[in-house]
């Protein structure tokens, strides 16, 4: 991917009717609570819509679930910005996931479409904004699909969002992105991690093991 030095080395500016603006940014809690708030939210309408009512059903219970993802091999549209900023359009990344559930480990392919405004220079306060959907299988021929949103700035160490998918077989899944320390991203083809906390999983109606 490209980066290039931002000429702001603490506040993104951003131009308004000719005029400078210092962009202001969230306290670092605000990410993560809100994504934490949503993810519980959504267990909550999993369970409700899983756990069944007569005596046929089984109940399905979420479980926590934690993890990493790691991408690599990006391919995108480059936009340079004034500011010396860069944005990233039709942008795609591949990798692999660990998923950590109660009393096992899934692991497998993923894979990121997704937009992204960032700049990552040692010198600078580097920062990453990403949007997009994300798939991932859970075995040969479960795939799981979803969208995610992440922001993780670098001195100081902060950030978060979150992301959540729906498998072939009904099992949905959720996470919260945390912020995470990243290898220097200069030249194309390097990787970026992601760490996964706080998340839930729900196996889907087949049950079928990953």
């Amino acid at each position: 991917m490209s980066a290039s030095a931002s000429s702001q080395a603490q506040d993104d500016v951003l131009e308004s009717g000719g005029e400078a603006r210092i962009g202001r940014r969230w306290p670092r809690w605000v990410p993560t609570a809100v994504a934490g708030v949503v993810i519980v939210a959504a267990a909550a309408a999993a369970q409700a819509t899983w756990g069944g009512d007569s005596a046929s059903e089984v109940s399905t219970v979420p479980v926590s679930l934690e993890g990493s993802l790691l991408f690599g091999n990006f391919r995108s549209t480059s936009v340079d910005l004034p500011f010396g900023d860069d944005q990233e359009r039709d942008a795609v990344g591949t990798g692999s996931y660990e998923l950590r559930l109660p009393g096992r480990q899934l692991t497998g392919e993923v894979s990121i479409q997704f937009s992204a405004s960032f700049t990552w220079a040692p010198e600078v306060a580097s920062y990453f904004h990403s949007w997009g959907d994300i798939d991932l299988r859970l075995g040969a021929l479960n795939g799981c699909h979803g969208s995610f949103g992440w922001s993780n700035f670098e001195n100081p160490l902060e950030g978060g969002g979150s992301m959540h998918l729906r498998c072939d077989d009904g099992t949905m899944l959720a996470a919260t992105m945390v912020a995470t320390a990243q290898p220097q991203m200069s030249q194309a083809g390097d990787n970026m991690i992601i760490d996964l906390r706080d998340g839930w999983y729900v196996a889907g109606a087949a049950r079928s093991t990953p």
